[in-house]
């Protein structure tokens, strides 16, 4: 049997490609899998209500066992009960959603609460809001590895269910080594088809 050269060259040229195209794809989980940490505070305080030694963890959040979680779907990571409100907040892949639902207050105004969230997967990232209802005011921002949500509180009617959305840009760019892995397999795939279109010109 003849030796191809050309196809040997064309079997790793594919296996490089293939391999580049793996390690971009292996952002698109985002922020899945990653560990965080988070937590609640009301009014400028700062017991952290996120903590289950504080006795406010209600079963089925991930927190049941620290204020660190691994993030997983459909899992709600953080949730807290004061009593009078459920706190919660989620992640998935890409969209960060808190939750703030009055369950034992009439009509008043709620206390103002700062959310804190710390995972080395946010470092570079960007985060938009894309959906409020919250009475008041919230401001957010995410600074290397900390993501932070206020509320300054707001008027309530009895059983609000408040809830915002948040994108966070998790598509982190690729490393040096992977961009050089791809630029290398694509000029590679360009000689070869050059030199195929040469032998068939021949």
């Amino acid at each position: 049997m003849k030796y191809n050269s050309s196809h040997s060259f064309s079997a790793v040229l594919l296996a490089g490609i293939l391999s580049s195209f793996i390690a971009l794809s292996a952002h698109a989980n985002g922020l899945i899998g990653t560990s965080v940490t988070g937590s609640l505070t009301f009014n400028g305080g700062s017991e952290n209500f996120f903590d289950p030694a504080n006795l406010g963890v209600p079963a089925g959040y991930l927190n049941t066992a620290g204020t660190t979680v691994d993030i997983s779907a459909p899992n709600t990571e953080f949730g807290a009960n004061t009593g009078e409100n459920l706190d919660s907040a989620n992640f998935s892949s890409q969209l960060f959603v808190i939750e703030d639902v009055n369950s034992g207050e009439g009509a008043g105004t709620d206390s103002a609460f700062t959310m804190t969230f710390t995972d080395a997967a946010f470092e570079g990232q960007g985060l938009t809001l894309v959906q409020n209802n919250f009475s008041g005011t919230i401001t957010d921002s995410l600074v290397g590895d900390v993501l932070t949500v206020n509320w300054t509180g707001g008027p309530i009617t009895g059983g609000d269910d408040f809830t915002a959305a948040f994108k966070i840009a998790t598509v982190a760019s690729p490393e040096p080594s992977t961009w050089a892995l791809l630029a290398v397999s694509l000029v590679g795939g360009a000689v070869v088809l050059r030199r195929r279109q040469q032998n068939v010109s021949l």
